[in-house]
C-alpha cells in the first residue's frame, strides 16, 4: 500500500469508531518513545538497522528482524522525522504471519484494553480471488493502533501504531 493511501485509510477509519477512554495509549515502541531519534533506537536495540529515506511517512526508519511479541517471531519498523512538526519516533509497524493475528490481538488487548472496532473485509488477490479478513482499531486521543489480518498480501498480518501528531505530519507532507 503506498504511504498515502496507508495516511488516507488511518485518518478514515477514527470517525467510524470510539475512542478507547480509560485505557493506556502507547508511549512508543517498548522502552523508545514518541520523539526518540534514531540514535536513541540503536542505544536500546543494538542490531536494528537505521537508514534515512525521506517519504511522506518518515525521514528515517529504523528495522528490528524477529522481535519477539507475545510468543509471534515479527519484524519491526520504526520511523519517524527529523524536521517538520512531529519530529523524531512518529510511528512503527509490526509484520507477522497472519497466522499469528490472535496473539498480536491477544496481546494489544492485555496492554491497551479491548479494542475499539472490529471489522470484517476482504482481500483480493491479482488473480481477483476474495479471502475473508478482519482488521481490528484501538483509537485513543493521541494514538492510533490499527492491526489488519492481512496488510497488502494474503497472509502478511501487520500492526501499525501511530500518534496522532505523526499522521498529522504525513498529511502535511502528502499535500506538498
Amino acid at each position: 500500500m503506498r504511504p498515502g493511501r496507508l495516511v488516507a485509510a488511518l485518518m478514515a477509519m477514527p470517525a467510524l469508531a470510539a475512542l478507547a477512554f480509560g485505557q493506556s495509549a502507547p508511549t512508543g515502541y517498548r522502552d523508545v518513545t514518541w520523539g526518540a531519534t534514531p540514535q536513541a533506537i540503536v542505544r536500546s536495540f543494538p542490531a536494528a538497522t537505521c537508514f534515512n529515506e525521506r517519504t511522506v511517512l518518515s525521514d528515517w526508519r529504523c528495522i528490528l528482524l524477529n522481535e519477539d511479541m507475545d510468543g509471534v517471531s515479527v519484524d519491526v519498523v520504526l520511523y519517524g522525522y527529523h524536521i517538520g512538526t512531529a519530529p523524531g519516533l512518529a510511528g512503527f509497524a509490526v509484520s507477522f504471519d497472519a497466522t499469528d493475528v490472535g496473539r498480536i490481538v491477544d496481546g494489544f488487548v492485555s496492554r491497551y484494553g479491548p479494542w475499539s472496532r472490529r471489522v470484517e473485509t476482504e482481500v483480493v488477490t491479482k488473480s481477483e480471488r476474495r479471502f475473508p479478513s478482519v482488521q481490528w482499531a484501538w483509537d485513543f486521543p493521541d494514538v492510533e493502533i490499527r492491526i489488519g489480518q492481512d496488510r497488502e498480501r494474503l497472509g502478511n498480518g501487520q500492526a501499525l501504531v501511530m500518534p496522532r501528531s505523526g499522521l498529522a505530519e504525513s498529511l502535511m507532507r502528502e499535500r506538498e
